[in-house]
C-alpha cells in the first residue's frame, strides 16, 4: 500500500507532543481533518509514552523545550520502551548539532514556526522511509 493510499486511509498515525495549547490544536485539526492522518496530540513526555502502549504509530513530532521534560527526554525513554519507528524534532531552537548530542538517531528537524506542507512533506519521507526498512 502507497503512503498516500495509507494516507486517504487514515492509517498514517502521528504523535505529536507539544505543551503549547495552540499547537496540539493546529496539529489535531491539520492532520485529522485536512491532510488525512490519524493525529493523536499529547502535551507532555509522559502522555505520549503512554500513548505508545496503547497505539501503533508511523512516526512521532515532538518538541524540543517543554516544561518539565524535553524531546530528548521522550527520544530516551521512548527507545527504552521499544519504540524504533521515526522521531522528529519541531521546535524554535536551531542548535541542531546540540539535540543530535542529545538524542542521536533524531529522525529530523523543523523549525518553528514552520509551513504545513514543509511539516507534512518530512512527516510523508519519514512514513516512507520507515516502509522501505520494514520491508
Amino acid at each position: 500500500m502507497s503512503i498516500e493510499e495509507r494516507v486517504e486511509e487514515k492509517i498514517c498515525t502521528v504523535l505529536f507532543i507539544d505543551d503549547e495549547k495552540r499547537l496540539r490544536e493546529l496539529y489535531g485539526m491539520i492532520y485529522d481533518n485536512i491532510q488525512g492522518y490519524k493525529a493523536i496530540v499529547t502535551g507532555s513526555v509522559d502522555e505520549a509514552l503512554g500513548v505508545l502502549d496503547k497505539h501503533p504509530i508511523d512516526v512521532v513530532v515532538t518538541d524540543w523545550n517543554m516544561h518539565g521534560q524535553t524531546g530528548a527526554d521522550f527520544f530516551r525513554r521512548a527507545r527504552e520502551k521499544g519504540y524504533n519507528g521515526p522521531i522528529m524534532v519541531c521546535t524554535a531552537s536551531v542548535d541542531f548539532a546540540y539535540i543530535m548530542d542529545q538524542a542521536p538517531g533524531i529522525a529530523g528537524f523543523v523549525t518553528k514556526p514552520f509551513r504545513v506542507n514543509n511539516l507534512t512533506g518530512k512527516i510523508k519521507t519519514l512514513i516512507g522511509n520507515n516502509e522501505d526498512d520494514s520491508q
